[in-house]
């Protein structure tokens, strides 16, 4: 994240997404679908954030609460 959010002009947004472990059809997709994914929360997406950063950054859900997103901003 860190080497990402050095790429952003001024200002920039960094998004970085991952599935919720709390997902509900998380058997449908891990079984039926053969699709195996590293599922975080919230804390954990934090532990992506450089220490620096942390003032200029959020976790948040979509409406679902399946996704999270970490977004972190460069500083101007």
């Amino acid at each position: 994240v860190k080497l990402f959010e050095g790429w952003l002009l001024p200002g920039g947004l960094l998004t970085v997404a991952n599935m919720h472990d709390a997902k509900p059809f998380r058997n449908f997709i891990e079984f039926i679908l053969d699709w195996h994914l590293i599922y975080r929360d919230t804390p954990a997406m934090w532990t992506f954030c450089p220490a620096e950063a942390l003032n200029r950054a959020a976790v948040i859900a979509d409406p679902t609460m399946v996704n999270l997103f970490l977004q972190v901003r460069r500083a101007d």
